[in-house]
């Protein structure tokens, strides 16, 4: 009997025994911030390996028997390390607190994700609260409106950022890790950062500088990095959100929703829906009394009963010609197949419908309208990018990162000129697969290697034909793009970067280089109607290689940060460079296929500042430039320098080597809190830059913005956030324009002219629901930015509201 009781009792014991250990094994906590709220995302390290985050709760489980010590990671917070016996003292309820450190300390960026501390680059962030506050239409609009960056627009639907100076093809995009810029990236003003939808964006991460050394080619000014939201697997079961804007300059309405499911074990999706509608947009009414009329759209064209009518405006304040519908997909997956090995699946989808070309719709030959017609045709781009990431300790790393792509990238342009039955398209179809492969290792202490390497394949199919509206009659020969036999582009290149302590937790070195290489091939069929030297049908090739390097230090003293880096960067000519056919104004720009790269050497110091209360940071840099690609009168293999096109007769231009330069710059920023609710901020960016051509003589060079930034006052009280803004640009003076890619002809003859502009943002969260109400350019001032063939918003009410669930 006692035998029994003994044995029942035993088993009593285990069985509660049993439970304790399970309940402690899996044991849930909730990371809380300064004012005891649940922190989403915290990142929860099991002995420095990255194994959990928190859900929107800010809540987690947690195995006891698989670390020794927890460690907790959130942007802009203290990263703080608790033993066991911490947790149970605390509750299993974890405080963290706002980090006294420079901003860029705590930012994971780049193609490595590394730590922005290791890394001697100038860093900024947009976070996803920040796009939504500024109500951004388009990913363009949220990248400008940090006053950090200057963006050009020739359409609406477009924005073409530049950086310290570089635009275009000379700064690189970067989706998840995926490279945008393409065979076809081209040097004067692009469209295509309006492909990724802000609406899904987690951030957008602007690293300035030479970026050839992890990315490749293309990143002379910087590497702009947007990073989409992913699915939470410690989420809720289901959770969501949805909003819908409307704005009154050009008659906006927008949808989004995104949802997330989650097993809350090992997998999660997350799908995003976003469709939009743009109206044709209205710019300011109050101009300058010496121009009165200067941007205003006083007639268009329509086509009626079989003809061309020019039909006067009845407000020229309406730039008709500017609207479109765009709509963009997101499907994400994410699996842990256990503790250290997570596998992914990324599919992004954009589509618009035609895009008015506005500065060629507005513009004159001959007192009258010169296009009847001039859009890009329906813009669509799909990327498939499967991804791994291994944390182990291995011999050759610590962490493996491996990510595929396929992108497939469709463009056309659609041209009709006044009273011309002629319509004509160029289409182009772009296949790019691509490969990267990042590993991490660290040994001894606070020394990492990061190497690895890069693959792209791009196939290019190019096709053109005209068409008389009228007959219906088509044209096969019309004058491709690009290379009508195809073009196809290789690049791969191979990486290796050292961090290293040359005094602990004080100075650090960072080195490296890259070596590249790159083929372009492309040939013409018998059918064009140009009359190419016989090599051209056969196949020609551009071959070249780069090695490019990068040396910097990083002194980091309490609250005080200073980077030094020195560093060189590339861009290999690509197909647009090569081989592109190419019409505007009187003239025609035809191939050259014996380009070489343009390369630059660096130098820039950033400096930074932060506590509590202020954090300030400025930024000076020198690029030289060597083997610009500029355009220069040329002839057609047979030695003629005119084309005749319809109507018209065209100089023959070509792109050449034929320059070198200098952009130099300086920008600065600071952020003060007044107060716990009230906060003032503000920045500036100044750029010079130079060419100098074979003679020696020294002119202006592109791309090159005034002086632009911006100031900010911001208040926030309970669940309402309050800024005014003020957006400001300096005079960009006639004679500093650098050619026809400033696009002088749609600026006063004295050049473009300062202006700022007055804006207000609120927000008021309540229960799961936000509204938000702006209110844009207050005093309706007309104002047309650098380079653009457009004129900016006018006064703008903009109406959003969200519910997340």
């Amino acid at each position: 009997m006692k035998g029994q009781r003994f044995l029942l009792n035993f088993l009593k014991l285990s069985v509660l025994s049993l439970y304790v250990n399970v309940c402690f094994a899996q044991q849930e906590i909730q990371v809380v911030d300064e004012n005891k709220e649940g922190l989403p995302g915290v990142t929860v390290y099991y002995d420095g390996m990255a194994k959990h985050s928190t859900d929107l709760d800010g809540k987690t489980k947690i195995e006891f028997e698989k670390f020794n010590t927890l460690k907790l990671s959130y942007l802009g917070y203290n990263d703080i390390d608790f033993d066991q016996q911490e947790i149970e003292e605390k509750g299993f309820v974890l405080q963290m607190f706002p980090s006294d450190q420079l901003i860029e300390e705590v930012l994971i960026i780049g193609r490595t994700n590394a730590n922005s501390r290791d890394l001697p680059y100038q860093v900024e962030t947009i976070d996803s609260k920040e796009i939504r506050l500024s109500q951004s239409q388009t990913s363009a609009d949220a990248i400008e409106k940090t006053g950090s960056v200057y963006v050009q627009k020739s359409q609406m639907g477009g924005g073409s950022p530049v950086l310290r100076g570089f635009e275009a093809n000379k700064i690189l995009l970067v989706v998840d890790g995926v490279r945008m810029n393409n065979a076809i990236y081209r040097s004067g003003h692009l469209q295509n950062a309006i492909t990724i939808d802000p609406a899904i964006l987690n951030r957008a991460e602007l690293i300035y500088g030479p970026g050839s050394l992890l990315y490749g080619s293309d990143a002379i000014g910087g590497v702009i990095h947007f990073r989409t939201k992913n699915p939470l697997i410690d989420a809720k079961t289901f959770t969501g959100e949805a909003y819908t804007r409307f704005a009154s300059a050009n008659k906006e309405r927008s949808a989004h929703v995104n949802f997330s499911l989650s097993n809350r074990n090992n997998f999660a999706s997350l799908t995003s829906i976003s469709a939009s509608n743009f109206g044709d947009l209205r710019s300011g009414k109050n101009r300058s009394d010496m121009y009165p009329d200067w941007g205003k759209r006083n007639e268009y064209v329509i086509r009626e009963n079989g003809e061309d009518l020019i039909i006067q405006n009845d407000d020229p304040n309406v730039q008709v010609g500017t609207s479109y519908k765009q709509m963009d997909l997101l499907e994400k997956i994410i699996y842990n197949v256990n503790d250290d090995l997570t596998v992914g699946m990324n599919i992004q989808f954009s589509l618009s419908s035609d895009i008015p070309r506005y500065d060629f719709l507005n513009e004159y030959r001959n007192g009258t309208l010169r296009f009847s017609e001039w859009s890009y045709g329906p813009q669509a781009r799909f990327m498939i990018s499967p991804n791994l990431e291994w944390t182990a300790d291995k011999m050759l790393f610590d962490v493996l990162m491996v990510n595929a792509s396929y992108q497939k990238v469709n463009e056309s342009r659609r041209v009709r000129n006044f009273n011309d039955n002629l319509f004509t398209e160029q289409l182009e179809k772009l296949d790019i697969y691509g490969l990267n492969l990042d590993l991490r290792k660290k040994y001894l202490e606070d020394n990492f290697f990061e190497y690895g390497a890069s693959v792209y394949f791009n196939d290019l199919e190019s096709s053109s034909f005209a068409k008389d509206i009228v007959t219906n009659e088509l044209d096969q020969s019309f004058l491709t793009r690009y290379p009508s036999g195809g073009s196809k582009m290789f690049q791969g290149g191979v990486y290796l970067h050292h961090r290293m302590p040359l005094i602990k937790e004080l100075l650090f070195w960072n080195v490296g280089a890259r070596w590249s290489f790159q083929n372009t091939s492309f040939s013409y069929l018998n059918a064009d109607s140009v009359l190419w030297p016989e090599n051209y049908y056969a196949g020609i090739e551009n071959s070249n290689s780069s090695l490019v390097w990068m040396n910097g230090l990083s002194l980091q003293k309490e609250n005080w940060q200073i980077k030094f880096l020195t560093g060189s960067a590339y861009r290999a000519p690509n197909v647009d460079d090569l081989a592109k056919i190419r019409v505007k104004n009187d003239e025609i720009t035809i191939p050259n296929p014996d380009l070489s790269p343009e390369k630059t050497n660096n130098a820039e110091i950033n400096i930074g500042y932060s506590d509590q209360k202020l954090k300030m940071g400025a930024s000076a840099f020198y690029s030289s430039i060597n083997d610009i690609i500029v355009r220069r009168d040329f002839a057609f293999p047979d030695g003629s320098t005119t084309y005749v096109s319809g109507l018209d007769t065209l100089n023959v231009t070509g792109n050449v080597n034929a320059k070198k330069g200098k952009v130099r710059g300086i920008s600065g920023q600071f952020q003060y809190k007044l107060t716990k609710s009230i906060s003032i901020a503000a920045s500036a960016n100044y750029t010079l830059g130079i060419s100098q051509d074979a003679a020696e003589v020294d002119s202006p060079l592109d791309h090159i913005p005034p002086l632009y930034g911006k100031a900010e006052l911001k208040l926030m009280k309970g669940n309402w956030e309050n800024s005014i803004v003020v957006r400001y640009n300096g005079t960009k003076k006639i004679e500093d324009y650098g050619g026809s890619a400033d696009n002088p002809e749609y600026a006063l003859p004295e050049g473009t002219p300062a202006w700022q502009t007055y804006n207000i943002y609120s927000s008021y969260l309540f229960n799961n629901w936000t509204l938000r109400i702006s209110l844009e350019n207050i005093l309706d001032t007309h104002y047309r930015t650098f380079a653009s063939g457009l004129s900016a918003p006018g006064r703008n009410l903009i109406f959003s509201i969200n519910y997340k669930w």
